[in-house]
């Protein structure tokens, strides 16, 4: 078995983080989708959400943490931690 560890997100881990994260909700959301617009919107949601300087913002962020699980030193999931006082308080899904 592969060992695995888990370690905090920093900043010079976004652009793996920006590839993940994008990759694996594109995956899980978007046959979701019915017409153009949602497929349209869907697009622009997913360059936005996942760009390297929202997830560098979020980093920066006291309130927001990353974890990643990582194998032979790649990022195999992670997992999002909203602190209490940011907007959303809510744990967000681990992929």
């Amino acid at each position: 078995m592969k060992e695995v560890d888990i370690r905090r997100i920093e900043l010079d881990g976004v652009e793996e983080l920006s590839i993940l994260a994008h990759d694996v909700f594109k995956v899980t959301y978007e046959h979701k989708l019915l017409g153009e617009f949602e497929q349209k919107n869907f697009q622009v949601y997913l360059k936005k959400a996942f760009s390297n300087s929202q997830l560098s913002a979020e980093i920066e962020n006291e309130l927001i943490e990353y974890f990643g699980l990582y194998s032979q030193n790649k990022l195999i999931g992670y997992v999002k931690l909203n602190r209490p006082g940011n907007q959303s308080l809510e744990k967000q899904d681990h992929y």
